[in-house]
């Protein structure tokens, strides 16, 4: 990426446009409190009570029971916040603010340096849709897992990239590496790590065409998801404890994942709004079954098998609708 490096820094309108970006993020920050914080921040406990407990007992447990141990969120984010917390003690929420914006600039700034390596001289205009796109400058302001997770897998895009304009296997170690980090932080990109041995090949035939030695190609892309794999191995285990087998994220979550996609695509087909669509399942099969759900014990078998019913039902409901559904709803 060396030319797309010196392209884009030795171009005043990127440290311009950097300059902006954080004069606004930290005007932004300068008029917020962390009351603003928690109450704009989705969940915002579910990601601040695990970093509580990782330095309160030096463990994923519950925060207010360490006997239970908490795999309602991957690791690493929690992780990302406690050490903020450690160092800023009373401004701790403000000190990890401060690292998402840097994170988000840094973000950015690789953004441009793909762009530059695709094509020459678009690299500031990428890098200003990421750093005014107001979800991620919104996202970078609050207590949420989007900007270390975007960091990591445009990170794994800048390998795989590197990977495919150059042949060289090494980069597919840090596309692998960053793909698992960015797993660890929020679990959709696993689909990515199954996949790669289809995407690696596909991509590289798409800007060299059908070449002797495609074999090398699918097999670079198993040698990527194996990596990945070996490196989320210890959380799934861990997560396996409580869930009764390897996984990366609990019947739980996962319930809660799939049922809000069921809850849009019944809003986009049936024309109700989605807090009407939320009402109207509470009372049907899956949203009983979660009321009860709640009242389980955490972490016993009774209640990872009711969200595991739950999830089943929810997963029932969705293949019930049709293609158009699913088109109309994307």
């Amino acid at each position: 990426m060396l030319a797309g490096f010196l392209i884009l820094f030795s171009s005043r309108s990127f440290w311009l446009l950097q300059l902006a970006y954080f004069v606004a993020a930290l005007f932004f920050l300068a008029g917020m409190d962390s009351d603003i914080i928690h109450q704009a921040s989705a969940d915002v406990a579910s990601w601040i009570a695990p970093a509580r407990a990782l330095l309160t007992h030096q463990a994923f447990v519950s925060l207010g029971q360490p006997d239970v141990i908490d795999i309602y969120r991957p690791p690493l984010v929690p992780m990302f916040n406690a050490i903020f917390l450690w160092v800023g003690g009373n401004f701790g929420f403000k000190l990890i603010i401060i690292a998402q914006i840097i994170l988000l600039s840094l973000t950015a700034t690789v953004t441009g340096l793909i762009a530059n390596r695709l094509r020459s001289g678009i690299g500031v205009f990428a890098a200003a849709l990421v750093l005014f796109n107001p979800n991620s400058l919104s996202t970078a302001l609050l207590l949420q897992s989007e900007t270390l997770f975007t960091f990591f897998l445009i990170i794994s895009c800048a390998f795989l990239l590197l990977t495919i304009q150059t042949k060289k296997w090494h980069y597919v170690i840090g596309c692998a590496v960053a793909l698992s980090i960015a797993t660890l932080c929020r679990p959709t990109t696993q689909y990515l790590i199954v996949l790669m041995p289809f995407i690696l090949p596909t991509l590289l035939l798409i800007q060299y065409g059908p070449q002797r030695f495609l074999y090398r190609w699918i097999g670079l892309g198993m040698f990527a998801s194996i990596i990945s794999t070996v490196i989320l191995l210890p959380w799934a285990f861990f997560v396996g404890k409580v869930e009764g087998k390897p996984t990366l994220v609990s019947s739980e979550i996962s319930s809660i994942y799939v049922r809000d996609q069921l809850i849009t695509l019944e809003s986009y087909t049936s024309g109700l709004s989605i807090d009407a669509v939320s009402e109207k399942m509470k009372a049907e099969e899956a949203g009983v079954l979660r009321s009860g759900c709640n009242k389980l014990r955490l972490n016993s078998p009774d209640r990872v098998a009711c969200f595991q019913a739950a999830l089943e039902s929810n997963w029932k409901s969705i293949r019930g609708y049709t293609y158009l559904d699913y088109l109309r709803a994307m």
